[in-house]
């Protein structure tokens, strides 16, 4: 079994946000890499969380200490300045490279959420960054409200070198004896307190298993360094859940109905009373199924 802990324990020495968070101190931009941030592109549903949102996406960049950040109205003001306002709704293609000229960055970052099904995808880029390291998009299926925590996620995989990824994982409260839990399909096996890592961050989907208890499948979205702690929200499987409960119920009724019940009754009319139609005699009642 891994040990998350010592996994964590390492990931707060190198990483010089979680250690300052550590440290209770407040993360500040101390980098010097330029960098632009572009407001992101919502669809309509989400437009009234476009300032919270932004300022997200901003406060990520800023905390991870490599970037000198400009954005919302200093990048309005700058490009204005140099008569380029136009380029504030820049969203890709030839005006990122005009961009990083009349601004003099060396970075852009883009950032977009957009509905994909029942859910979001969330998808943020650095241009200019290393090849193959500056763009992040992650899947969502779980509650609107997480969405910021999504966010989160992408920007530091498009924005923080891959060498400071490792050390996420969740841990799961309550977690009963005899549990099997998956992860994106994935068996783990927590360890004594029902930690399980180390994981990638970004979004997973949880799975937990038991034989006495309701499946439960879970969205989860980790960020660097995080350790999710989340109660084990498992209910107990009630009989009446059960198909063959239901199966053997049906099968018991369909054989009291079925019963033959043979009730033969031999009786003389009472005297003084005549049956219609002449005297039958004797009433034969033969078999009564119900």
């Amino acid at each position: 079994m891994r040990s998350l802990p010592l996994a964590l324990g390492l990931m707060l020495l190198t990483h010089p946000v979680l250690a300052q968070e550590a440290a209770g101190t407040e993360p500040t931009s101390t980098g010097t890499i330029p960098v632009a941030v572009i407001p992101l592109a919502l669809p309509g549903g989400l437009y009234e969380q476009q300032t919270r949102l932004d300022a997200v996406l901003v406060s990520e960049v800023t905390e991870c200490n490599l970037y000198k950040v400009i954005s919302g109205n200093d990048l309005q003001a700058a490009l204005g300045a140099r008569g380029r306002g136009d380029l504030v709704a820049c969203g890709g293609g030839t005006c990122l490279n005009e961009m990083l000229e009349v601004l003099g960055v060396q970075r852009v970052v883009l950032a977009q959420i957009q509905e994909k099904g029942s859910g979001y995808s969330v998808v943020v880029e650095m241009v200019g960054g290393p090849p193959g390291e500056n763009r992040a998009e992650l899947q969502w299926a779980g509650e609107e409200g997480q969405l910021e925590h999504v966010l989160r996620a992408a920007t530091q995989l498009a924005a923080v070198p891959r060498a400071w990824h490792e050390g996420a994982g969740v841990k799961l409260k309550d977690l009963p004896q005899g549990a099997t839990v998956y992860i994106d399909g994935r068996l783990y096996e927590p360890n004594d307190v029902g930690a399980i890592g180390p994981l990638t961050l970004g979004t997973h989907e949880l799975l937990v298993e038991h034989p006495d208890y309701q499946e439960w499948k879970e969205p989860i979205v980790l960020g660097s360094g995080q350790l999710l702690e989340m109660p084990s929200e498992l209910q107990e499987t009630k009989i009446y859940h059960e198909w063959w409960f239901w199966t053997a119920i049906a099968a018991a009724a369909a054989v009291a109905v079925i019963v033959p019940v043979a009730v033969v009754v031999s009786k003389d009319p009472e005297p003084g009373h005549q049956v219609p139609g002449g005297d039958l005699g004797k009433i034969q009642l033969g078999v009564i199924q119900w």
